[in-house]
This record gives structure tokens, C-alpha cells and sequence, in this order.
């Protein structure tokens, strides 16, 4: 076909028990002038058969779709960078492969881009979790620089990648590319940067992604050394786009905050009593800046960690999840 409209980019590992359901939704679409990119990045499992034998049933989608399968594990930042560069869309859609869409997403966010000449197009996704399903809302501000804070802040506005189509001039902005190695926090690397250059994001407010918090061998479930060391390359380079652009150093403060607030949430969210003393010294400075802001547990946590307290930095974290899930 000629060019496509649309670049749909799916990322694939080990999601065996989804990608049938993610690649129907994807192939049955109201929009037609997609292509569509999978990425297998060494499944261990039979992802790539059911792949395949879900795309045999659609014959007439076989040229447009392009399969590239990894001889061994590349990661995340890897893939999706070769993905853009597989790709040849106007506008990029990425899909996670444990993932689906609402069979008119596409549709929906492409008309709204072209109507309202936007280079991002958001939409409300739905979490699916165990035992519920969340709606959840990703606000778009009146101001690009409201908009820029919101991401960092990654709260009201979610920084995540696949509920957004987003025009590919973005991705080839040199600030724009994902770093090597870094596997978590991609897409909020991403999606800072392009809410500082694009001119215009539009919203959908009608919730057409579904985010699936099932699968186990999620990336964003245990938290690891990776984890860990992806997090200070992240901060590393928000610390360097701030500089870059001078007109950013009024949030600077707002950054050491956030930095604070990841140590914070690492150290309860890691299993690992050895990581969590690794890794004491890790925004130094910003804990001794903002301490006194922290809630009573978290700086318990911080003083254990610093003291070398494993077992007790257990204990606190384990009495820590029992307190919301009694809560919850």
C-alpha cells in the first residue's frame, strides 16, 4: 500500500495468553490505512505462533503488516526505537502485545489529530486488573507549559505511550530518542519531551485503550537493580534537558522533589533488603533537602536504609502492604 496513515507498533514478550486478543483487535479496526509492526523480543513462550496463527486468518492484512523476531532479548528501549525505524506512518501508535484496543481507537484519534491539526492525540484507557476494572482519565491542560509540568509530574497526565497517537515528526527530534538501556520509564522519557515540543494536543474523552495489569511478567510488577539504575539515568537526563533549556529551570525544584519521591517509592516497592542499601545514597541531596516533607513511614524507611537495617527495612515493608490492603 502507500504510505500508511498509521503505524500501529507492537512490542511482543512472553504474552503467550494475550497477543491472540491484542492481534484481533488490531486487525478487525474501523480505520483502514494501518500498518502494523511487531517486534518479538526473544518470547521464550509460543507468543510468536499465536501471532502468526491469528494473522493466517486475516490474509488480506498480510501486507500490511511486517514481523521482526530478535535472536536474543534486546529490551524495551531497544525495540521500540527499532520499531519507529521499521516503521512509515504519519502517526505512531504503540500497543503493548498483553494489550487491546476498542475497534474504533484508531479511527477516533487519527479524525481528531486531522481536524485539529494536533501532533498528539490522547484518550482515557481502562485498567484491568484481577478482581476490577479502573476507568482512568489522562487530562490534557490549556497550556503547553501546564501540560509539560503534568507529565513530569506523571499523575492527572499519564506518561504512558500507548494511549496516545502521536505524529512521527515528534520522534525525530535528536532529544527525542530513546536512550539505550533505558527500560523503565521509556515512555515518560518520551512523553516529557514531546510535551515540550509539540504545538498542539488534542483529547478524546472516550476510554478506547484497555491496559492489562494481569500478566505477571509485566516489567512495571517487582522492582530490581534495573529498576534502580534506570531511574537515576532518567533523572540524569531530565537534569540535562533542563539545562539545555533554560526556560525549563523554574521547575528545577519540582524535579528534585520528584527524584525524592522515586527513592521513596523504590525502597518500598523492591523486595530486595540488599538494594534498598545499595542504593541509600541515591538522591542524596534531595533527601536531605525535602526530609521533612516525607510522611513518617517513608522517612523510617530512608534512616533504616542509611543505617544498614535489612531485616527491619523488611519488616517495615511488609507492614507497609498490609496496611493497604486492609485499607483497600
Amino acid at each position: 500500500m502507500s504510505r500508511p496513515k498509521v503505524s500501529v507498533l507492537v512490542l511482543v514478550y512472553n504474552v503467550s495468553d494475550y497477543i491472540e486478543k491484542c492481534t484481533l483487535s488490531l486487525l478487525n479496526q474501523t480505520f483502514q490505512e494501518v500498518e502494523y509492526v511487531f517486534i518479538d523480543d526473544f518470547s521464550t513462550d509460543n507468543s510468536l505462533d499465536v501471532l502468526m496463527k491469528v494473522i493466517d486468518k486475516y490474509p488480506h492484512q498480510k501486507k500490511n503488516i511486517k514481523i521482526k523476531v530478535h535472536k536474543n532479548n534486546k529490551g524495551i528501549a531497544f525495540s521500540r526505537n527499532e520499531a519507529i525505524n521499521f516503521s512509515q506512518g504519519e502517526y505512531i501508535l504503540f500497543v503493548d502485545g498483553d494489550d487491546y484496543i476498542e475497534k474504533n481507537m484508531i479511527e477516533k484519534l487519527y479524525k481528531e489529530a486531522i481536524k485539529d491539526k494536533a501532533d498528539i492525540v490522547v484518550c482515557d484507557f481502562i485498567e484491568e486488573r484481577n478482581d476490577k476494572a479502573l476507568k482512568m482519565t489522562d487530562k490534557v491542560y490549556s497550556s503547553m507549559d501546564e501540560n509539560f509540568v503534568n507529565m513530569i509530574i506523571n499523575e492527572s497526565s499519564h506518561a504512558y505511550l500507548w494511549n496516545k497517537l502521536i505524529k512521527r515528526s515528534l520522534f525525530k527530534i535528536n532529544e527525542c530518542r530513546i536512550p539505550d538501556q533505558l527500560n523503565y520509564w521509556e515512555d515518560l522519557f518520551l512523553m516529557t519531551k514531546f510535551y515540550y515540543f509539540t504545538n498542539k494536543i488534542s483529547k478524546v474523552n472516550l476510554f478506547l485503550y484497555h491496559y492489562n495489569q494481569k500478566n505477571p511478567y509485566s516489567i512495571t510488577k517487582e522492582k530490581n537493580r534495573m529498576h534502580f539504575e534506570n531511574s537515576l539515568q532518567y533523572w540524569k537526563c531530565i537534569d540535562d534537558f533542563l539545562e539545555n533549556h533554560k526556560e525549563l529551570i523554574k521547575h528545577k525544584e519540582l524535579v528534585q522533589q520528584l527524584k525524592l519521591k522515586t527513592k521513596v517509592n523504590l525502597m518500598f516497592n523492591t523486595q530486595s533488603a540488599h538494594l534498598r542499601i545499595e542504593y541509600a545514597d541515591m538522591f542524596s541531596y534531595e533527601e536531605k533537602k525535602y526530609f521533612n516533607q516525607l510522611k513518617i513511614t517513608q522517612k523510617i524507611m530512608l534512616f533504616s536504609t542509611r543505617r544498614k537495617w535489612k531485616n527491619f527495612t523488611r519488616l517495615l515493608r511488609t507492614l507497609t502492604l498490609i496496611k493497604k490492603r486492609v485499607i483497600r
